[in-house]
């Protein structure tokens, strides 16, 4: 595996495994599915050498899909569950790793790490945009402006994206680009 940068690891499997339609499906499993699938093909070494070990790992990533969202508000508060079920989902992932961590190079154990930094991003953002989404049509009926509205979503993406160790500009403009662009003519700077 040859040496690239964090953004270059990112923009490839960005290309690689189109997120957007991952999350354009609409059950966890078929969400987990794909996710998976696609790392594991493009990255070989974090496939596990069984079926049940595979299914495993898929399954840990459906169960955080579809947890509830009192769950998930716990994971991203980190109170109740004190990240239970995420920690379960990237001990999985960790674990396939260091069943051969000694064929790996210190550049491709980078390149896992930023793997799985891709995932918790990719979820983290998805998440954002979801409740996003759910709150839209009470804004609105709320009487709040598109200003207003960006402000609140300004406001909740640098919660989460700080509560994830993101950076909070970063998560936000991201998440904020899956939605109508043409909706939005304040500036954002």
């Amino acid at each position: 595996m040859a040496h690239m940068t964090h953004e270059e690891i990112i923009l490839d499997v960005m290309e690689y495994s189109r997120i957007e339609d991952h999350f354009a499906v609409t059950t966890p499993a078929e969400k987990s599915e794909m996710i998976m699938n696609d790392l594991f093909t493009k990255y070989p070494i974090l496939k596990p050498s069984t079926d049940k070990e595979t299914k495993d790992v898929k399954k840990s990533f459906m169960e955080f899909l579809d947890m509830s969202e009192q769950k998930k508000n716990e994971i991203f508060s980190g109170s109740g569950s004190q990240h239970k079920e995420l920690s379960h989902v990237l001990k999985e992932l960790a674990k396939l790793m260091m069943e051969d961590f000694e064929k790996l190079d210190e550049i491709e154990r980078d390149d896992v790490g930023e793997i799985a930094g891709y995932v918790i991003h990719k979820l983290c953002i998805n998440e954002v945009l979801e409740v996003y989404r759910k709150k839209r049509r009470d804004y609105r009926r709320a009487g709040r402006t598109d200003e207003e509205m960006y402000q609140i979503s300004m406001l909740m993406g640098a919660t989460y994206a700080n509560q994830w160790g993101i950076d909070p500009l970063e998560i936000v403009e991201e998440w904020m680009t899956k939605l109508n662009p043409d909706h939005y003519d304040v500036d954002h700077r």
